[in-house]
């Protein structure tokens, strides 16, 4: 996009940089975690336990929710013969 003539260069330039910047602090901070954990491993603790685990989150199961809300639908009059099998019309 910033090779098209007429659009703004430096903002694309601004943005690239910006990105970049994330791309990079993302990096260090994930090669930071593995090194923690790889630490804590090697020490005999279990991998993601102490500080490092105010991350960890559990896997849920249909059993971990709340129950079910009811779901309300409206029809017309003339639809109910579409919704209720009962009340179908035989022609």
């Amino acid at each position: 996009m910033g090779l098209v003539p007429g659009m703004p260069h430096i903002e694309f330039l601004r943005i690239r940089g910006y990105r970049g910047y994330l791309a990079y602090i993302t990096q260090e901070h994930t090669a930071k975690a593995e090194a923690d954990n790889a630490e804590q491993e090697a020490n005999g603790g279990a991998p993601g336990s102490g500080v490092a685990n105010k991350h960890y989150h559990k896997d849920l199961g249909w059993d971990d929710g709340d129950d079910v809300a009811v779901i309300v639908l409206e029809v017309g009059y003339l639809l109910i013969p579409l919704v209720v099998q009962s009340q179908v019309c035989e022609e």
